[in-house]
């Protein structure tokens, strides 16, 4: 039952991200959220950037892409949600997340980690075929219905050598700022909660004053959070 699960089930991830089997567990970004899924009605681009560790891929893993699967927007819970990441040959990795496009229902392309394009792709024939490709998934002319993409605030400049590209994330990115108090505060508290553990408010206050003054700390919160939940 509930109880016993609640003793055996970690809330809090470590270093890892959250994924959609956590969306239960994935508290703070309520409000980012809810900016996310409207800039996506009617949109066929949107991109999520923001510092290393500012929470990107759990954002959109455990965040929107559950939610979409629910049926945030009209007819989401029909999309065929797909997560790709570049890697050394992303022409490759979008080829093998397209998967078959014979079937009839709407594509959502997931693009985590863009930066990976320019940081561990060698060869600038495919790195722009790739993001020609991403261009013309954008803009309906192949499989995709939309597109989502994340990719560190740092190497949006070097989408600036790809004037198509470079116009999608004009238009279509949304900032993942650092964490206020009160969402670090639910990061803490709301997984607790729904394993049925009590964090000491003192433990809980010198956490998030930590990581307010971290910036990118989200990882760091998560491990220290993992350790705190096996001693527990």
């Amino acid at each position: 039952g509930r109880a016993d699960e609640s003793r055996v089930v970690c809330p809090f991830k470590g270093l890892a991200p959250f994924g959609p089997e956590d969306a239960e567990y994935f508290f703070g970004r309520e409000q980012l959220l809810g900016e996310l899924v409207a800039r996506l009605v009617g949109a066929r681009f949107l991109c999520v950037s923001g510092a290393s560790g500012s929470g990107k891929s759990s954002l959109l893993r455990a965040g929107l892409l559950p939610a979409l699967a629910d049926g945030v927007i009209p007819g989401s819970v029909r999309w065929r949600q797909t997560v790709l990441r570049p890697g050394p040959h992303p022409l490759e990795s979008l080829e093998a997340a397209r998967g078959d496009s014979s079937t009839q229902e709407p594509l959502l392309l997931v693009v985590d980690q863009l930066e990976e394009t320019f940081t561990l792709c060698d060869g600038e024939a495919e790195r722009a075929a790739f993001v020609h490709e991403l261009v013309a998934e954008s803009r309906g002319e192949r499989h995709a219905s939309a597109v989502v993409a994340a990719i560190r605030a740092d190497f949006i400049a070097h989408c600036a050598a790809y004037p198509e590209l470079a116009s999608l994330l004009s238009d279509g990115t949304v900032l993942v700022a650092p964490m206020t108090k009160a969402e670090l505060e639910s990061t803490i508290e709301g997984p607790a909660a729904r394993t049925g553990l009590v964090v000491e408010a003192g433990l809980a206050d010198a956490l998030v004053a930590e990581s307010l003054a971290e910036p990118g700390a989200l990882p760091l919160l998560q491990s220290a959070l993992l350790e705190l939940w096996q001693r527990r």
